[in-house]
């Protein structure tokens, strides 16, 4: 494993340059010492031959960042409004489920009204009710 020290002595670079060309590509580097990539190796002999390649390497990086921000936000919207999406869904679903409990509250109320309306709770009116016979039974019964 190379450190950047020991590749700064072969390629004629100070130690701290090479960390600073590094860090400028957005390469993550602790120190002088610190042990490098392939990538980084390559990077650094091709940028002491050419410097304008550390600029290249640093904007083709800055734009993943950019994209790849622009999509985590793109993400973030479109979770945003499945979400809010599944919440007016619920909220739909419960109002729903809320009107067919009030209805059917109404049809178990309207059997106990009727109830009610023909007997006294004790049964009375029922009973009067089948004890008297129908008009039409008393004067078909009568004597003409």
């Amino acid at each position: 494993m190379q450190t950047v020290a020991s590749l700064a002595k072969r390629i004629d670079m100070s130690p701290e340059d090479a960390v600073e060309k590094l860090r400028y590509m957005l390469f993550d580097v602790e120190g002088v010492n610190s042990v490098i990539s392939d990538e980084e190796i390559d990077l650094l002999i091709d940028v002491d031959d050419d410097p304008s390649i550390a600029d290249r390497v640093r904007d083709s990086k800055l734009k993943a960042i950019e994209q790849a921000k622009k999509r985590t936000e793109r993400l973030k919207k479109a979770n945003q409004k499945a979400a809010a999406k599944r919440k007016a869904a619920k909220e739909a679903a419960a109002a729903a489920e809320k009107a067919e409990g009030a209805e059917g509250a109404a049809a178990v109320a309207e059997p106990a009204e009727a109830a009610s309306a023909t007997t006294d709770g004790n049964g009375a009116a029922a009973e009067a009710l089948a004890a008297e016979p129908p008009a039409e039974a008393a004067a078909a019964e009568a004597p003409a």
